[in-house]
């Protein structure tokens, strides 16, 4: 479930607007914490195409392991198009489980074929990108599909070019300003969104744009599952004195592997 930052203006970023992480846990415990708890299996499962064991789904064969009864369904006024870059590991998606929650998503892996035409709007802050209070209604209503790059920033590059050999004249939708409530360690803004939330506000601001009264917060489900899952882990080692301390190693980690990938990339550029 990587952050999103491909979903803000990355110019109008600032230094002060990176993430304090206890403040943005707190945060997000909040907002997760007015949504009803989410009862699933907790024991991992085989998945029945790849035998490997997991909890709830794998994302890679697209195959739920718990009872879909469980999980609620949510009709989406436009379809949704996920475009999932394939060197991003499916289970760290927040888009991808969408797929369970409505049967009017599609997902594909990069590269691979996929067919747009001129009712499909993608949405990412291109610089042609329109927001869509600024489009005509018969505009939004010509609106038939919604196009969500799924992958980081510096992978867009390559979706993004293929794009616009195959459609020059492509539509993009950008977002109004919105927080993030992602919650793991990260040095980006606030203003940098996990992709299923850029999925949610986007369209919201359809619904409205349409005069449709619809509640999306479903589409939420797994990203709060998610969050749940991870704050009952915390607890369970909360009498741990040495809790806060594997936390901060691991953010260490995070940096120093960074780094080290940043020299890497430095020294092949010299070679």
């Amino acid at each position: 479930m990587h952050i999103r930052d491909k979903y803000i203006d990355r110019q109008n970023f600032k230094e002060s607007e990176k993430i304090d992480n206890q403040e943005q846990f707190n945060r997000a415990n909040e907002f997760f914490s007015q949504f009803p708890k989410i009862d699933l299996q907790a024991e991992k499962v085989r998945c029945p195409k790849c035998n490997l064991l997991h909890k709830v789904y794998c994302l890679k064969c697209g195959e739920l392991l718990v009872n879909k009864e469980l999980i609620p369904k949510v009709e989406l006024p436009v379809n949704l198009f996920i475009l999932h870059h394939n060197k991003e590991k499916h289970q760290k998606s927040s888009a991808i489980p969408a797929k369970f929650l409505s049967d009017q998503v599609e997902v594909k892996d990069f590269p691979g074929e996929f067919e747009f035409d001129e009712h499909t709007y993608i949405l990412y802050p291109h610089q042609n990108a329109k927001y869509i209070k600024e489009l005509s209604q018969e505009e939004i209503q010509g609106i038939k599909k919604l196009v969500a790059i799924d992958c980081t920033w510096h992978q867009t590059g390559a979706i993004l070019e293929t794009i616009s050999k195959k459609y020059p004249n492509q539509k993009f939708l950008k977002l109004e300003d919105y927080q993030t409530y992602f919650w793991r360690y990260q040095h980006h803004s606030l203003k940098c969104l996990a992709t299923i939330e850029a999925i949610y506000y986007c369209y919201q601001e359809y619904s409205k744009a349409m005069n449709i009264d619809k509640n999306y917060d479903n589409l939420l489900f797994f990203y709060k599952y998610t969050f749940q899952q991870m704050t009952e882990s915390i607890k369970k080692e909360i009498g741990n004195p040495n809790v806060y301390e594997k936390i901060e190693q691991k953010k260490q980690r995070i940096l120093q592997a960074k780094q080290d990938a940043k020299k890497e990339k430095q020294f092949k550029k010299l070679m």
